[in-house]
């Protein structure tokens, strides 16, 4: 985890940065609330921990430039004068958590714990930030308490919803707050792999098994084993493996090509599909007992039009994301741009927004992305 601390008192920087990284953890001083923000400006962080009382800026003006600059890292306030109206006061505003002076150093573990399974979303719970998803609109604020619910269960979960609807993210996420965190997240597309190598790039292989295994291969199961797998759009999985990965889900063993031994595995399952697997099942393409099987915990995911309410807060968060890549200081979007992206009907849906805002981010040539700067499908054919 990497850490920011901002305190004026130099003895108590240096002690919570020899802490931390005892603690295994990567730290960032700063004695002063100017100093935070320039470093926030050009570094990301998975924590900061602020002091209350600090000269010019105190920590809670500190937590509201952050929150004004949608900055949503887990925003802790340390303070010798703790009241409870301080602390109402700093949770309103945003703040993860607020611990008082003097603090054990099992106090600080409990926060990094605490911090690194929120899934980095801003405390006010009006937005949601993690990775390229916004959590806003009622649907998704939904989905996301059945991601903390079902995090820490190791119950097969099925992601539905068209293609574009942030499934991978969604999926990362639950893998992100459970307690298989620290294992491997192993994402296999079976839509992007040959049927006849997916049962070895499942399952793994033993040297000499067939023409061209010169040496021993750990499947994906293999690989993820301890953590969480990600078969990304199963319904295009052919029948015939169907069954082994019906066997495979059953019996918690992998079968390599070539060998006569069964490996155990532990891996927990999450499933995508842009199908509807239920007509699948009825049409005979995905077989019923698999589609019981992983169909446990199911989350639809609301395609972009039915929930436009996130798209501002997502096209702020791409304006960051990709000014800081392309390195130009675009900090908006006008009105009339804003007005032609909300009244669209985002065929693609995230992941076209994204697109979208990338492509004018390269295009702008100002502070703000105007219409100008926009090209949605169709209307870019014509500018062409």
């Amino acid at each position: 985890m990497k850490v920011l601390i901002v305190d004026d008192d130099e003895q108590l920087r240096i002690a919570l940065f020899s802490t931390l990284k005892h603690l295994g953890h990567e730290c960032i001083l700063a004695q002063n609330a100017k100093e935070a923000l320039n470093i926030l400006r050009k570094e990301s962080f998975d924590l900061i921990l602020s002091d209350l009382k600090m000269p010019k800026v105190d920590g809670i003006d500190l937590l509201k430039q952050i929150k004004q600059n949608n900055i949503n890292t887990p925003f802790v306030i340390m303070t010798a004068f703790g009241t409870i109206e301080t602390a109402v006061l700093a949770i309103k505003l945003g703040a993860f958590d607020f611990i008082v002076k003097p603090f054990s150093r099992e106090t600080i573990e409990k926060i990094i714990s605490l911090s690194s399974n929120c899934l980095k979303f801003d405390c006010t719970n009006k937005t949601t930030y993690d990775g390229d998803y916004v959590f806003k609109s009622e649907k998704m604020q939904k989905i996301l308490q059945l991601i903390k619910k079902v995090a820490n269960t190791d119950a097969t979960v099925l992601l539905s919803g068209e293609t574009g609807t942030g499934k991978e993210v969604v999926a990362k996420l639950i893998h992100a707050s459970s307690n298989r965190s620290k294992q491997p997240f192993i994402s296999v597309n079976c839509a992007s792999i040959p049927s006849n190598l997916l049962e070895s790039e499942l399952f793994g292989y033993e040297k000499g098994a067939f023409s061209g295994a010169i040496k021993t291969y750990k499947g994906k199961f293999e690989q993820a084993n301890g953590g969480t797998l990600l078969l990304d759009e199963i319904s295009e999985m052919p029948l015939e493996l169907q069954a082994k990965l019906l066997r495979v889900l059953q019996e918690k063993v992998v079968d390599k090509l070539g060998s006569t031994e069964s490996v155990k595995i532990d891996v927990r399952i999450i499933c995508t599909t842009n199908r509807n697997l239920a007509e699948q099942v009825k049409n005979g393409s995905f077989r019923e007992d698999l589609f019981y099987r992983i169909n446990v915990f199911p989350i639809f995911l609301s395609p972009l039009r039915e929930r436009r309410e996130d798209i501002p807060d997502l096209i702020n968060f791409f304006i960051k994301k990709y000014s800081n890549k392309f390195k130009k200081n675009i900090n908006g979007i006008s009105n009339n741009a804003l007005e032609i992206l909300l009244n669209y009907n985002w065929p693609g849906n995230v992941r076209e927004l994204e697109n979208t805002i990338e492509r004018a981010i390269i295009l702008s040539k100002g502070a703000l992305i105007d219409k100008e700067d926009i090209f949605l499908h169709g209307i870019w054919n014509n500018f062409c």
